[in-house]
């Protein structure tokens, strides 16, 4: 089993790029790259989360978690940021060992382990591409199966094509090879590049509405737009 990968898509908008700047996943990550005033392809993520003991001045969670990539990528740049917390530094974490907490000495826990001593669960992860194949292991580890993993702007890996998808996925891959007389695998190959290209193609337009809406060129939302200069 796997966490659940989630593409949030159009989500009712004309075009991703709206379907994003509008979403309420996406909230935290656009409000923190505007804090840093931040409009490049630099990925951020948002973990969800509930622990005992809040450590956040006593606000009870969840708790929303935001961080861009960084020495590592933006999922993993957001645990080391939690992982101190007393609770999750006991995680155990065999695909990135170098993530672990101490656990101060105390037996290694599974996410199932963890959630069932005190409650500790990661309910839901937004990352704004596609969690890449570096990634997906590592949050096979600290979150339970099927937690939901939702992102925008796909970045296709063959390491991510391993977690669970929307079977309508596999069916019109399935259908696209076989209109253009390719085997599944080399379909697969296809849709990894091309979707890289298009998904940072998207990721770009939106960077550039959310500068502009910085310098009060647009609106905060999109939802009334007719029509969105998103030109390279």
């Amino acid at each position: 089993m796997a966490f659940n990968s989630v593409w949030l898509g159009y989500d009712g908008y004309p075009s991703l790029v709206q379907a994003y700047l509008n979403s309420p996943w996406s909230a935290a990550a656009r409000a923190m790259r505007g804090a840093n005033a931040d409009f490049t392809l630099v990925n951020y993520a948002t973990f969800f989360f509930t622990v005992p003991n809040p450590f956040n001045g006593g606000i009870p969670g969840p708790f929303i978690i935001t961080q861009p990539s960084a020495a590592c990528h933006s999922e993993k740049q957001v645990w080391i940021a939690i992982r101190g917390v007393q609770s999750l530094n006991r995680f155990s974490i065999p695909n990135w060992m170098v993530g672990q907490g101490n656990a101060a000495g105390l037996a290694r826990l599974t996410p199932a382990q963890a959630q069932a001593l005190d409650g500790t669960v990661i309910h839901a992860v937004y990352t704004e591409r596609q969690p890449c194949g570096t990634c997906s292991p590592f949050l096979n580890d600290i979150l339970l199966d099927n937690t939901p993993v939702f992102w925008h702007f796909p970045y296709p890996s063959q390491e991510t094509s391993k977690h669970k998808h929307d079977d309508n996925d596999i069916v019109v891959n399935g259908l696209m090879a076989m209109s253009r007389d390719k085997t599944y695998g080399q379909s697969m190959k296809d849709h990894t590049r091309e979707g890289r290209v298009e998904g940072n193609k998207d990721l770009r337009s939106a960077m550039k509405y959310i500068g502009k809406q910085q310098a009060g060129q647009y609106p905060t939302l999109m939802a009334t737009m007719v029509n969105m200069d998103t030109s390279d």
